[in-house]
């Protein structure tokens, strides 16, 4: 019997990179003399990869990125141990149709990589999308992309409606939307037939997210700048004030460098854009 060998590849075309240049994690597949690579979907720079250990190093998301690459081996290896226990031949023509077949891989598992390895969101907005998955897990009725379906999705509903820790509608909406974005990538994949869109019969409800909003008054603004703090208080404080009265949210003020701050006709000012618009 040949052996099938895995392995990690990253810079397959071995490109002169610097360190903070970005390369393609792939796996390399190697079957009767033929190699074939897949993309795992992870790109990192060069100086966080470790090609002795073949795995992502002293990354922020290292740790997520490598439960990642460890699960598309499984997959792989798994097949390969299915084919064999019912008495098929491993073959590369037959592992395409694996990759492409949308029951092979629990929805699950593809959101999960989806978020983790998806690019041009902030940190905070991945967050919010393992919040979803959590709750998708949590509700247990929606593993396989066979489980995307209408009446799953309206129980989905109703059960995000009974929580407790859920208040308000446009949570809940908030919810179908991100769950729809990895449908639809799974669609553009081709992983998923567009035809069953749970999403074209179920249409959620925004809701009213209508907030009474507080604020500070110039008073009160006064009596915290008068404040004495100990420690590191005192420079929270002044961090807190300076993004009232530069009117920025914290991301963005944590993000200012000393370019960012311009000197015109006897006023400062900043000129950046913002984290969350690109404004």
């Amino acid at each position: 019997m040949k052996t099938v060998f895995y392995s990690l590849v990253f810079n397959r075309k071995n490109e002169k990179l610097k360190n903070t240049d970005v390369s393609l994690i792939q796996i390399c597949v190697y079957f009767d003399g033929k190699r074939r690579y897949i993309s795992t979907g992870i790109r990192v720079e060069k100086q966080y990869w470790s090609e002795s250990r073949k795995e992502v190093v002293k990354h922020p998301k290292a740790l997520e990125y490598n439960k990642v690459l460890r699960q598309k081996l499984l997959a792989l290896q798994d097949y390969e141990i299915e084919l064999t226990s019912i008495g098929q031949a491993f073959n590369l023509d037959s592992l395409d149709s694996f990759l492409e077949g949308k029951d092979f891989k629990s929805f699950i598992d593809y959101m999960e990589q989806e978020i983790t390895a998806r690019q041009g969101i902030s940190e905070r907005t991945r967050s919010h999308h393992f919040v979803t998955l959590r709750r998708l897990k949590e509700f247990g009725k929606i593993k396989l992309f066979r489980d995307l379906t209408y009446e799953n999705i309206l129980e989905w509903d109703r059960s995000m409606h009974r929580s407790v820790s859920i208040k308000k509608q446009g949570t809940i909406y908030n919810q179908h939307i991100i769950l729809k974005i990895y449908i639809n990538s799974a669609i553009a994949s081709k992983r998923f037939d567009p035809k069953d869109h749970p999403y074209l019969n179920f249409k959620a409800k925004k809701g009213n997210n209508t907030y009474d909003r507080k604020y500070l008054t110039e008073e009160e603004l006064q009596r915290m700048e008068e404040c004495q703090f100990e420690g590191t208080a005192d420079m929270v404080r002044d961090l807190f004030l300076f993004c009232c009265l530069a009117g920025l949210a914290y991301c963005d003020a944590f993000q200012l460098c000393e370019d960012d701050f311009k000197y015109e006709e006897g006023h400062y000012f900043i000129d950046k854009d913002r984290n969350k618009t690109g404004v």
